[in-house]
């Protein structure tokens, strides 16, 4: 991605004119490592999940290997999902945090459709229907605004579920802008006790949960140490 190059480019540049060393890393890599921060995650090989407006995506990390894309949403991204339906509800975008106090007070009944195949997702059809059922006017917008986080809910249990069946991995490092909704937090983990999944969420610490930056800052220190100090 242009944005990608433009900053391996200025790296480049200040490693030169200030003569210290470069360290590369990659854009999930430091959302992964600011997500850790705090998160209480023990050591070791671990599923990781990050939802946001751009991505969502669920990778298993091993020690000393690269992040392994697993799989992740076929169309819209969850926090695209959340946004649409939020402004077609009269919200201002972003819409999460507005969306998620509509929704309080309203019990979810399981109407939206949660699709998901093996470690594949989608969200377009979801989507769809809760704008079908706002056009119908047979639900309120705060009955609406539960059902979308009800389906985040469903659909990533079984995402999660189905990708730590796939690889063996049981403990789950979560960040994005969608992770940091405390709904959608308490909703993940009743529906994770309610199915029985093997799978043990960690969350990232909500400032950091759409953070790169400080996760890329982590990774350079921990090079630096490895190099440098040890």
């Amino acid at each position: 991605m242009p944005v990608f190059t433009v900053g391996s480019g200025a790296a480049q540049m200040l490693t030169s004119v200030l003569r210290v060393p470069l360290y590369r890393t990659d854009h999930q890599s430091g959302h992964v490592a600011a997500a850790r921060i705090d998160s209480g995650l023990p050591d070791g090989p671990h599923l990781a999940l990050h939802l946001s407006g751009g991505t969502t995506e669920v990778l298993a990390c091993r020690e000393g290997e690269k992040l392994e894309l697993l799989g992740g949403s076929n169309d819209l991204h969850a926090g695209q999902f959340v946004d649409r339906v939020g402004v077609r509800l009269g919200l201002g975008f972003p819409a999460g945090p507005a969306l998620e106090k509509l929704a309080e007070g309203t019990q979810a009944q399981s109407l939206v459709v949660a699709t998901c195949k093996g470690v594949h997702c989608s969200f377009s059809g979801a989507e769809a229907q809760v704008m079908r059922m706002a056009d119908s006017g047979e639900h309120t917008p705060q009955q609406l605004a539960a059902e979308v986080y009800s389906c985040l809910a469903r659909t990533i249990e079984k995402l999660l579920t189905n990708a730590s069946r796939q690889t063996g991995l049981r403990n789950a490092l979560l960040a994005g802008g969608v992770v940091s909704s405390p709904r959608f937090r308490s909703m993940l983990v009743e529906r994770l006790k309610r199915s029985k999944s093997p799978v043990t969420p960690y969350f990232a610490r909500t400032e950091y949960s759409g953070d790169n930056a400080v996760g890329v800052a982590s990774i350079g220190a921990e090079y630096y140490c490895k190099e440098y100090l040890l």
